[in-house]
């Protein structure tokens, strides 16, 4: 009986998943996470000339904050080229782009304590 319902789950699963590549997300039902994407992206991308011009001396602990930020762009680039290649994309893309923005958000965040750490002089 186990056995059975094991079965039926990973059927019902397999249908979801065949569901989800056939269904289209509009280019207007994205708007909102374009909008979230852009304008996370336009922060980093404004946050690194104001750091990297900051006044004193650079040393190797800066390496880090930068590869959160540069890792973090990149994610996020990725994901906004992904959102808006296409009028219309399937929910698994759009489901990709989402995971991209969350994780390039989270790169983003790193990288911005990390230099804000590594520029106070507590250290």
């Amino acid at each position: 009986m186990d056995t059975e319902n094991i079965e039926a789950e990973n059927v019902e699963s397999e249908e979801v998943k065949l569901s989800e590549s056939n269904i289209a997300v509009e280019a207007t039902a994205r708007n909102g996470i374009i909008t979230a994407v852009s304008i996370i992206l336009g922060f980093a991308l404004g946050f690194i000339p104001a750091w990297s011009f900051k006044e004193g001396d650079w040393n190797k602990s800066a390496v880090f904050p930068f590869v959160g930020l540069l890792v973090g762009i990149t994610l996020l680039t990725i994901a906004l080229w992904k959102l808006i290649r296409e009028p219309k994309i399937t929910v698994g893309e759009y489901k990709s782009a989402v995971r991209l923005f969350i994780f390039g958000t989270w790169f983003l965040f790193a990288g911005v304590m990390l230099a804000i750490a590594f520029t106070f002089p507590f250290w």
